[in-house]
C-alpha cells in the first residue's frame, strides 16, 4: 500500500483539477487503495447497472464535483487544528490529556479537512436510497456527539465506528468517484491521529494501574500497620494475660500460704488441747499416783507399827515363857499352903478369882494378914498379870494376819506402780513422735 502525497493547496488543486477535466472530460483517476476489493467493485457495478440515479453529494459529476471540492478548499482555516494536533499530541509524547479529549481533537482536526465534507452529516439527508445499501449508517458529527457524551467505554470502539464511516463510504461509492477517493485520504488522515489516541489510553491505563498499584501498595501498608498493631496489641493482650496469670499465681500462693498458716494454727491448736487433756490426765495420774502412794506408805507405816508391836510381844512371850516355870512352882507352894491350913484351892483360875474377890472384899485386913499370907497375895497379883499378858498375846496372834493382807496390797499397789510407769513412757513416746511429726509439717 503507498501513501499518496499530501492535497495541494486550493489554487494549485482547482487548476490541476480543471485541466484534468478539459483534457480528459472526466474526473481524475482515484488514488490507490488497498481497502478496494471486489466486493466494492461489484457493487458500484450492480448500482450502475440498475440506473438508479443518486442527487447526492457524495456522488457528483466530474464537473460539479471539481468545482465543489474546489469550493470546500477556499473555505475553513486551512488545517490549522491538524497542525495544532500534531503539535499538541504528536511532538509532545508526555501529554497527559485523556483519550477521550484527544479523540475530540482528532474529529475536530478531520471535519476541518476539505475531503470530510462528504462524511460530516447525515448521509440518509444528503442521498437518496443510502439504506438501501447501507444497513448501519454512521458519520462524524455523530461519533463526536457520541464522545463528547461518553458512549465509548474504551477508544476501540470509537475507532470501529470510524472505520464503519469508511466501509459505508466504499460500499456506497465507485473507486472513480470522488468521495471514494476522499475516504482513502481521510482514512489515512484519521491512521496517522490514532496512535496519540491509543497513547493516551494506554498512559492513563498504565497510570490507573499505577495508581490502583500505589493504592494496593498503600492498602497492604496499611493492612501490615494494622497487622503489626494488631500483633502490638496481642502482644500487650498477652503480657496482660501473663500478668493477670501471675497476679493469679501470688494469690494463689497467698491462698495456699494461708491455708498452710490455717492448718499449722489449727494443727498447733489441736495439739495444745491435745496437750491440755494429756497434761489433765497427768495430772489426775499423778494425784491417784500420789494418793495410792501416800496409801502405800500409810500402809508401810502401819506394818511398821504393827512389826515394832510384834517385837515387845516377843519379848513377853519369851519372858512369860520363861516365868511359867517359876508360876508353876509358886502354884505349888500356895498348893501346899493352902492344904496345911485345911483350905482347899482349886485352878489356878479360881484361885484367883477367890483371892481377887478376898481382897476386894476386905482390902483392910490385908495389911493385918500374915506374911504368908501376903505372899499369897503376891503370888495372885503375879498371876494376874501374867493372864493379862496371855491376853494380849492371844490378840497379837489374831493380828499376825494382817500382815499378809498388807503384803497383797502392797503387791497390788507395785503392780499398778509399774503399769503407771509404762502408761508415762507410752505418753512420752507419743510425745515425741508428735513433735516430730509437727516439726515435719513445718519443714
Amino acid at each position: 500500500m503507498t501513501v499518496p502525497p499530501p492535497p495541494p493547496p486550493p489554487a494549485a488543486a482547482e487548476a490541476a483539477a480543471a485541466g484534468a477535466g478539459a483534457a480528459a472530460g472526466t474526473a481524475p483517476a482515484p488514488p490507490p487503495c488497498a481497502a478496494a476489493g471486489a466486493e466494492l467493485a461489484s457493487a458500484s457495478a450492480s448500482r450502475v447497472s440498475s440506473g438508479l440515479v443518486l442527487t447526492s453529494v457524495a456522488a457528483p459529476s466530474s464537473s460539479s464535483s471539481s468545482s465543489s471540492y474546489g469550493g470546500y478548499w477556499r473555505c475553513g482555516s486551512r488545517q490549522q487544528k491538524m497542525w495544532g494536533f500534531k503539535r499538541k499530541y504528536v511532538d509532545r509524547v508526555d501529554c497527559s490529556a485523556d483519550w477521550v479529549s484527544v479523540a475530540l481533537d482528532a474529529v475536530g482536526a478531520l471535519l476541518e479537512l476539505p475531503e470530510a465534507a462528504w462524511f460530516s452529516p447525515d448521509p440518509e439527508t444528503t442521498a437518496e436510497g443510502y439504506r438501501q445499501f447501507i444497513a448501519e449508517p454512521m458519520w462524524l458529527r455523530k461519533v463526536q456527539a457520541r464522545l463528547a457524551a461518553g458512549a465509548y467505554a474504551l477508544p476501540y470502539h470509537f475507532k470501529q465506528d470510524v472505520a464503519l464511516i469508511f466501509r459505508n463510504a466504499r460500499l456506497f461509492n465507485a473507486p472513480q468517484d470522488k468521495p471514494y477517493r476522499d475516504c482513502c485520504l481521510l482514512e489515512q488522515k484519521f491512521n496517522m491521529l490514532w496512535a496519540p489516541i491509543n497513547n493516551a489510553f494506554q498512559r492513563a491505563a498504565r497510570h490507573k494501574r499505577l495508581q490502583q498499584m500505589q493504592q494496593q501498595q498503600q492498602q497492604v501498608g496499611q493492612q501490615q500497620q494494622q497487622q503489626a498493631q494488631q500483633q502490638q496489641q496481642m502482644a500487650q493482650q498477652q503480657q496482660m494475660v501473663e500478668q493477670q496469670q501471675q497476679q493469679m499465681g501470688q494469690q494463689l500462693q497467698q491462698v495456699g500460704q494461708q491455708q498452710q498458716m490455717q492448718q499449722q494454727q489449727q494443727m498447733q491448736q489441736q495439739q495444745h488441747e491435745q496437750q491440755q487433756v494429756h497434761d489433765a490426765q497427768q495430772q489426775q495420774q499423778m494425784q491417784q499416783q500420789q494418793q495410792r502412794v501416800q496409801e502405800v506408805q500409810q500402809q508401810q507405816q502401819e506394818q511398821q507399827q504393827v512389826q515394832q508391836m510384834q517385837q515387845p510381844l516377843e519379848v513377853k512371850t519369851q519372858q512369860l515363857q520363861q516365868l511359867l516355870p517359876q508360876h508353876a512352882e509358886v502354884q505349888q507352894q500356895l498348893d501346899s499352903n493352902l492344904q496345911c491350913e485345911g483350905t482347899v484351892v482349886p485352878a489356878a483360875a479360881a484361885g484367883a478369882e477367890v483371892i481377887t474377890a478376898a481382897n476386894v472384899a476386905s482390902p483392910v485386913t490385908q495389911t493385918n494378914a500374915p506374911p504368908d499370907v501376903q505372899q499369897h497375895e503376891q503370888q495372885q497379883q503375879m498371876l494376874q498379870q501374867f493372864n493379862g499378858s496371855a491376853e494380849l498375846a492371844g490378840s497379837d496372834a489374831l493380828d499376825a494376819f494382817v500382815p499378809q493382807q498388807q503384803q497383797q496390797q502392797q503387791q497390788q499397789q507395785h503392780e499398778e506402780q509399774s503399769q503407771l510407769q509404762q502408761m508415762k513412757q507410752q505418753q512420752q513416746q507419743q510425745q515425741i513422735e508428735q513433735q516430730q511429726q509437727t516439726g515435719a509439717a513445718e519443714s
